[in-house]
């Protein structure tokens, strides 16, 4: 299903609770919003198997932040808008496959003519050719690079050179759409030009900080309002102390909420202020409390 992700709460033989969790493969699952189960196609087997909804934990990729009369609206995937870049990518890289590896022959065959007019080739004729092409020539290994026949032909080319296709710069502004779809930068996949250590560095550090915390902030709140994968009184986190990208804000932070520390120490020393007016210099000026 377009823009929906399926995982498969398991239960190994003799088990009640949950054992494992299988990410389901889209491609394979026929979902009908009237029936309590979807089935699945397993790699391993010849049949569809029958998955009970109750089974499933399903994550929609949506606009999360729509909402109207205070109300959040149920919105469409994000991929349903790039369904067009997204199958234009498909079609560059396998038109250029398709041209570099037949070495751009791509055409189409006519028979010769004399003064009478065009000598039509014979159905066995069409047939001999159409084997020959596609056992002899190419540029694989055992195959000839040269196509030659004994019947009467002639070879017309029907496609442009590469760079007269266009294919590179279409392929970097279809890949662009989906990288502004969903936050990324072009510079971290090498499709901006004058890309730097530095602005690259920036680039990652903004994707953590408009997409990637807010997308998985969605989905552990799923998770853990899930009542078999969530714990009753525990929210799911996740920890990004150990992205590079963010370590100068996180070392920033320390420092500045290490000032403020000293400066509550000091004030505490001084005997001028409360305590009260202390916890409330701290609460002002960064997000530490001190114990009472």
């Amino acid at each position: 299903v377009f823009g929906r992700c399926y995982v498969w709460k398991r239960r190994a033989v003799g088990f009640t609770g949950i054992t494992s969790l299988q990410v389901l493969n889209g491609w394979d699952v026929e979902d009908k919003a009237t029936e309590a189960f979807i089935l699945y196609r397993e790699e391993a087997a010849a049949t569809m198997t029958k998955i009970p909804k109750v089974e499933l934990f399903v994550w929609n990729d949506k606009y999360l932040n729509l909402s109207g009369n205070g109300e959040p609206i149920e919105g469409g995937s994000r991929l349903i808008s790039l369904k067009d870049p997204v199958s234009n990518i498909a079609a560059v890289y396998e038109g250029m496959n398709m041209i570099w590896t037949s070495g751009g022959a791509v055409g189409m065959v006519s028979p010769m003519s004399d003064k009478m007019g065009a000598i039509p080739l014979t159905p066995q004729q069409q047939i001999d050719v159409n084997k020959h092409y596609s056992r002899s020539y190419g540029l694989n290994y055992g195959k000839s690079p040269v196509l030659v026949s004994q019947n009467p032909l002639r070879w017309q080319s029907t496609i442009l050179p590469v760079d007269q296709l266009q294919y590179i710069p279409g392929l970097f502004e279809n890949a662009r759409q989906v990288c502004d779809c969903y936050g990324v930068s072009p510079m971290l996949l090498g499709f901006a030009s004058g890309t730097t250590f530095n602005n690259k560095a920036e680039a990652e550090k903004a994707m953590y900080q408009d997409a990637i915390i807010h997308e998985i902030a969605g989905l552990c709140k799923a998770i853990s309002q899930d009542k078999e994968l969530g714990v009753p009184g525990l929210s799911l986190m996740l920890d990004y102390s150990a992205v590079t990208a963010l370590q100068d804000d996180e070392n920033a932070k320390a420092d500045h909420d290490a000032k403020i520390m000293n400066n509550a120490k000091m004030m505490k020393d001084s005997m001028l202020y409360s305590d009260k007016e202390i916890c409330q210099y701290v609460y002002d000026n960064s997000k530490l409390t001190i114990p009472e």
